[in-house]
């Protein structure tokens, strides 16, 4: 059960992991760091679809596979499910505080780094951009730019569309051509609940 959600969640089996976006992630390892985004807070849930062909005609999958939330104090929690399981992985980021966590719901705890800034790595693949405009997608306008990744002799291997929000500070919506999108839905411009931010207090901590 996701706390703070009035949405039905779907019985999940198997959730394809969609290209770019790995899902399956050390369970007590935080994510890298993103940029603090104050003054500006949000929720919405991230909705996969995959259109593949069966005997000749398309057929459409959709999977919940995230939940985001972040407030005015650039406060923000993931949920993102977990490859080929129905378990999901939750990480809070709280530069207040100066702590990151990741919650393992199953045993009651919750791990706990400071947060630092580092350094990026490089992206060592070959790619092609191109920019696509603009449109309104959930009323917030959006920047497009599709991303044409090359093997090493040149080749176009797969593209990937990006559609970013600088008034939200989020991508929402992403396309691929190996049939895969992704997409932000359910937004919603309020403060969330204050307790999504905070690490459940029967929960053990351990600081790594």
């Amino acid at each position: 059960m996701i706390r703070g959600f009035a949405l039905k969640e779907e019985r999940m089996r198997f959730v394809p992991v969609f290209v770019a976006v790995s899902l399956c992630i050390a369970a007590a390892q935080p994510s890298q760091p993103t940029p603090t985004v104050t003054g500006i807070p949000y929720s919405a849930d991230q909705l996969q679809e995959h259109t593949t062909l069966e005997n000749g005609k398309p057929v459409n999958s959709a999977y919940v596979i995230g939940h985001f939330f972040r407030d005015s104090q650039g406060r923000a929690r993931t949920e993102s499910a977990l490859k080929s399981s129905p378990a999901w992985r939750i990480e809070i980021r709280d530069p207040v505080a100066g702590f990151a966590y990741v919650l393992d719901d199953q045993n009651k705890v919750v791990y706990r780094t400071s947060t630092q800034v580092t350094a990026s790595r490089p992206n060592a693949s070959q790619a092609t951009t191109v920019s696509l405009g603009t449109q309104a997608i959930a009323g917030v306008l959006a920047e497009g730019i599709r991303t044409t990744f090359l093997s090493p002799s040149g080749l176009p291997t797969l593209s990937v569309e990006t559609w970013y929000s600088a008034e939200l500070n989020v991508t929402m919506l992403t396309k691929s051509s190996n049939g895969y999108s992704s997409k932000l839905v359910n937004l919603r411009r309020e403060e969330p609940d204050p307790v999504l931010f905070r690490p459940p207090a029967d929960y053990t901590v351990v600081d790594r």
